[in-house]
């Protein structure tokens, strides 16, 4: 070990995380669309205002969660205007140590 102290999660695991809980709301926007799309009479129903709060809360979720994705090293936040990338970058911006 180089004598640096880990004070920050693994951020692969926290991005895996952010990223199921993310494209789950997705999948639900979608299910929810394709849902009255094809049974117009359900949108008489509390079933689509239901999945349709549920995917916004996860999409805000996913979007508080990737605040928690920072660099082991420094702490340097990895997800800057709280985008969603597909994967991190592979060197810190700020400490330039490897991800």
């Amino acid at each position: 070990m180089s004598g640096k102290k880990r004070d920050f999660s693994d951020p692969h695991q926290m991005m895996t995380v952010v990223c199921v809980v993310f494209y789950s709301g997705l999948g639900l926007l979608f299910l929810d669309w394709g849902l009255l799309t094809l049974f117009p009479p359900l949108g008489e129903t509390p079933v689509p205002l239901v999945l349709l709060a549920c995917a916004m809360a996860a999409i805000l979720a996913a979007s508080i969660l990737s605040a928690f994705v920072r660099c082991p090293f420094c702490g340097a936040w990895l997800c800057r205007g709280m985008r969603l990338p597909w994967r991190l970058p592979r060197y810190c911006s700020k400490c330039g140590e490897p991800i």
